[in-house]
């Protein structure tokens, strides 16, 4: 592959901010003490503050010098910087301040932390009455490696809105069973967690009052004037099917996905970064000007300056940003044999896959309302006989499919409109009285159903889900809608039964992989689910582990519920279980490496640590800790070809311990048409003395090759892709009990 790395560019843009010589408000902030206690509308973006946190005192500071009774007066402002997290903040509200002349300004805050702006216009020629388009950018600023040093990260940005309440005829012809949002902010206490976002589905309308099903499972009265419909795509649908007057001739959905300039129609843009980095500099600079001096309202002689000519990564190591790239790793089929062709298809289908079930001949059931009958038979010939390219699951996985080894379970039906959880309970009631009255128990089910939101926790899939795997039977679900359209049908039919093929215990393939290092790895995975009955948040814990050296899928271990005080020892516990397994499978390691989407507490970092160190079957056991999370925040554009999208393998470093790691490129688009080329964000959060972590983050690059969820598959890291959908898979009602009663599932993927 051709090293691009000389020619990336960021999404980054230098900003520098002269040292100013003013003071600054704020508040004593008592370590005993909440902010929100001494504050309350601290985490509002109208108070401009930030928590100042060190070892000596702690203050609420605020940034455009608008404080409260009772705040004291000192220090300079170039003192407080040394805590760097206000001269980003005096950035960001600087150009806020300054694109609030022609952009509605909108904060984002994550877990109360702010985190970014948005600015918004409205976009000329889109002029409806129900819906509003808007476009601009997304802006946040950070620090340099080097002190003093700032940027300012920006991308672009479109979104949709409605603009009439449930008040409107139109919207109330179309708001049952539809997700709305409570648009009005005065609201009483009880709705008050709802105000300004998705409060619930549409029951009922009744004269000025909407009967709404809250999150939380209880239903109530809301005016008609205090509700919009989410703007999500189903209710976008839903709008242009029923005015397609009212709508832009292409759609709405396809209207903003165009602003965004993520799709043009149905086809994939291959100039997505390049043309929303453009779109981005043109939003915030005029043309032909390539600095932007801004003068922010708090400080005298305080200036920043940021450039139009985003920030190139160079070659030397120590330098940051950084870019090389990281060798490809070998893919390994039946055999340990390699292939030419880096296509999965042509290698697995040529040599075969790399491990067959160990059931030789396995037995299939297919689960169906009486109504569905005819896409039942599809999915059945598809897989049998093939269908487009694919050419059936027995030419490509060696699994025979013959009439004698499927039974189907269809003696019941489901009524048109009937809802998520009415349609669960058919399906569910079905398939129990069919494993209470059969001796014969298939291997698999295939669940065919109508499709529910991906989150629904009263869908017919994880209904039927729960039921099999209490007898250790494995599901995989089909959706009508999608075998009634051949065009995706046949492009999806393939990975329908690679689906089968894993999870009956096969591997497609391995690889050869490009680190050196030997580790074990532990990705861990959680997940919350509120219980609309007793209000309490359920906390579930997964951690799924694999061998580094062939990113071969080993084993899972599974803590269904944990409270806040057992989160530290259930680690340290699944720790010492993945070491005790690993001398069993005598897989070879010279180190124990935990991936995570988000950071360990100081406890549980001091469980792994402790667990690791009281378990040494191969001599000293060295801890990593690294943070792997998907990332469209930053990224890298090439200029080594017209659309701008680097090769794969491509690695940025943006600190001593943080990488932007390319795992699609440019050789993806193909494969990838309807989604951007993914990339991970990679923290090394906590480092063995003496170890290097460039071998560490190209782990996390070979893991990403090995994902079986579908042959186009994003190219996620398997060790918190996997562990996070099983992590999800235990907030549905009875998985978390199967899995418990059947020790044996732990070494199968039923989670895929």
């Amino acid at each position: 592959m051709k090293d691009e790395t000389t020619s990336l560019k960021l999404n980054m843009l230098p900003v520098r901010l002269t040292r100013p010589s003013c003071i600054l408000p704020f508040l004593p902030l008592p370590k005993d003490r909440k902010p929100k206690e001494i504050f309350t509308e601290i985490y509002e973006p109208e108070a401009a503050a930030r928590i100042v946190w060190n070892v000596r005192e702690s203050q609420i500071v605020f940034i455009k010098g608008i404080a409260p009774e009772g705040y004291s007066c000192g220090k300079q402002i170039y003192e407080w910087t040394n805590a760097r997290n206000l001269p980003k903040a005096i950035i960001e509200y600087a150009v806020a301040d300054y694109l609030a002349q022609r952009c509605e300004i909108v904060w984002q805050w994550i877990d109360k932390r702010q985190w970014g702006c948005c600015a918004f216009r409205p976009v000329e020629g889109l002029h409806f009455e129900h819906i509003a388009f808007e476009e601009g950018i997304y802006f946040r600023a950070d620090s340099s490696e080097k002190a003093g040093e700032y940027t300012l990260v920006i991308n672009w940005r479109a979104r949709t809105l409605f603009t009439k309440t449930l008040e409107n005829r139109e919207m109330r012809s179309i708001a049952n069973g539809a997700s709305v949002m409570l648009a009005h902010l005065e609201v009483p206490d009880e709705l008050s967690r709802y105000a300004g976002r998705y409060c619930g589905r549409v029951k009922q309308i009744s004269g000025d009052n909407v009967s709404v099903s809250l999150p939380n499972g209880e239903t109530t009265d809301i005016p008609s004037s205090w509700l919009k419909l989410e703007p999500k795509p189903e209710n976008f649908t839903t709008f242009d099917r029923s005015f397609p007057k009212l709508a832009p001739l292409v759609g709405v959905t396809t209207t903003r996905l165009q602003l965004d300039k993520t799709l043009v129609g149905h086809s994939r843009n291959q100039r997505l970064y390049k043309e929303r980095l453009a779109a981005a500099l043109e939003f915030l600079f005029s043309s032909g000007v390539d600095t932007l001096n801004l003068t922010p309202a708090v400080g005298q002689g305080l200036e920043i300056q940021i450039d139009a000519a985003p920030i190139r990564p160079g070659t030397v190591e120590g330098t940051y940003p950084c870019a090389f790239s990281l060798p490809q790793p070998e893919f390994l089929y039946k055999g340990d044999v390699k292939h030419e062709n880096r296509k999965k298809t042509d290698g697995m289908v040529k040599i075969g896959p790399h491990g067959m079930p160990p059931i030789g001949k396995p037995t299939y059931g297919f689960l169906f309302a009486n109504r569905h009958r005819p896409e039942a038979r599809k999915l059945f010939a598809a897989l049998r006989d093939g269908v487009g390219y694919f050419r059936g699951i027995q030419p490509w996985f060696g699994l025979p499919l013959k009439n004698d080894s499927v039974v189907s379970v269809s003696d019941f039906d489901v009524a048109i409109g009937s809802s998520e959880a009415d349609a669960a309970q058919s399906y569910a009631n079905a398939l129990d009285a069919w494993l209470k009255g059969s001796h014969f128990k298939p291997d698999i089910f295939f669940v065919v159903h109508d499709r529910t939101e991906q989150e629904e926790e009263t869908s017919p899939y994880y209904a039927c889900k729960a039921l099999l795997l209490r007898h250790g039977i494995m599901a995989q679900n089909v959706t009508v809608d999608l075998i009634d359209n051949p065009s995706q049908f046949q492009w999806a039919a393939s990975n329908i039964a690679l689906g089968a093929f894993t999870k009956l215990g096969g591997t497609p393939w391995t690889l050869e992989p490009s680190s050196t290092r030997k580790s074990l790895i532990i990705g861990i995975g959680r997940a919350e689910r509120h219980d609309p009955v007793s209000r309490a948040r359920h906390k579930y814990q997964a951690f799924a582990t694999c061998s580094s050296s062939d990113g071969r899928f080993g084993f899972v271990s599974v803590y269904p519920e944990v409270g806040e005080e057992d989160l530290a020892e259930s680690l340290g516990n699944a720790v010492s279980a993945a070491l005790r397994q690993a001398e069993t499978l005598k897989l070879p390691y010279d180190s124990l490496v935990i991936h995570l989407t988000g950071d360990l507490k100081r406890e549980e970092k001091k469980a792994v640590e402790s667990a690791a160190e009281s378990f040494k079957p191969n001599g000293h056991t060295s801890v990593c800790i690294i943070s792997v999370s998907e990332d469209h925040e930053i990224f890298a554009i090439s200029d080594e070809n017209p659309n701008g999208t680097p090769g794969r393998g491509q690695v940025v470093r943006l600190r001593d311990d943080d990488f932007l790691v390319l795992t699609e490129g440019i050789e993806d688009l193909a494969a990838a048409r309807f989604r951007s080329p993914c990339s991970v964000r990679v923290h090394t959060r906590a480092l063995a003395k003496g170890i290097d972590p460039i071998p560490l983050v190209a782990q996390v690059y070979d893991l990403s090759h090995v994902n079986f969820r579908a042959f186009n598959g994003a190219s996620k890291p398997i060790s918190v892709l996997y562990s996070t959908l099983i992590a999800k898979s235990l907030r549905f009602q009875g998985i978390a009990d199967a899995i418990a009663a059947k020790p044996e599932l732990n070494n199968r993927m039923w989670f895929l």
